[in-house]
């Protein structure tokens, strides 16, 4: 836990300038960066067999759209002295870690209503690289009054992404394709200081899980998230917990 809340201080002290992210735990919330503006989400994911942690940069270009890269899946052991893994060869396991590529577009269809297209390209850096790939489309609506923003929609994925699921064990192809639908959902719970935030990815695979958690604002550019992630029926996720620090724009 030391080295967890080590981490947290140097993402506190290193990016004083950075923005708010604009996601659920797992899932977009279709909300784009501001035009100018950089956006940082730092997580780090717990469980009995590891510790994962992930970074996201995205920039506002304007006109509902944002770029960025992802740095993903830093993982360490925590059974033997936290020692760095990495794994560049399918089928079984995805490939980690990972650097990508991010893109996402907005559309407003009506006042409360928005739909966005995003995806995550990129490869993982070792001596055998794959192409890994997550592409969604999402329906975006916050309900007048309430304040509540809900996401729903579908996303499909590689195998170098998530590794094996059931229908796919046969093939170690890197470019063999599966769907799923993902959804989120955050209410707060006392204005400008405390929100609830879920969501879910279906299917079967290691990101197949639903994420339950809390977001508060320590400061007004501050906020922390802590979550619990619950693996779906059958899937190669693990419980696990999930912590996460924000810079929100003023």
């Amino acid at each position: 836990m030391k080295r967890i809340i080590t981490i947290f201080i140097f993402l506190v002290i290193q990016i004083p300038s950075l923005v708010a992210q604009q996601n659920f735990f797992n899932v977009p919330s279709s909300e784009i960066t501001q035009k100018g503006k950089l956006l940082y989400q730092g997580q780090v994911n717990i469980t009995s067999e590891e510790t994962e942690i992930n970074n996201t940069f995205s920039y506002g270009l304007g006109k509902d759209l944002e770029v960025g890269i992802n740095i993903f899946e830093f993982t360490f052991d925590p059974k033997h002295h936290f020692h760095f893994e990495h794994n560049d060869t399918l089928p079984k396991s995805p490939v980690y870690p990972l650097v990508l590529l991010n893109i996402q577009k907005a559309f407003e269809l009506l006042p409360d209503f928005q739909l966005s297209i995003g995806t995550q390209n990129g490869l993982n850096p070792a001596r055998h690289m794959h192409w890994v790939n997550y592409t969604y489309l999402n329906l975006a609506y916050e309900i007048p009054g309430l304040e509540t923003r809900l996401v729903a929609g579908a996303y499909t994925f590689n195998k170098a992404f998530v590794g094996d699921w059931r229908g796919n064990e046969e093939t170690s192809a890197d470019n063999k394709w599966g769907i799923g639908f993902q959804a989120g959902i955050q209410q707060p719970i006392i204005k400008e200081k405390l929100l609830f935030t879920a969501d879910f990815l279906s299917h079967r695979h290691k990101l197949g899980e639903s994420a339950w958690g809390l977001a508060y604002y320590i400061t007004k550019s501050w906020v922390l998230s802590m979550g619990y992630q619950l693996p779906n029926p059958g899937s190669l996720s693990n419980k696990g917990l999930i912590f996460e620090i924000t810079r929100v724009p003023e």
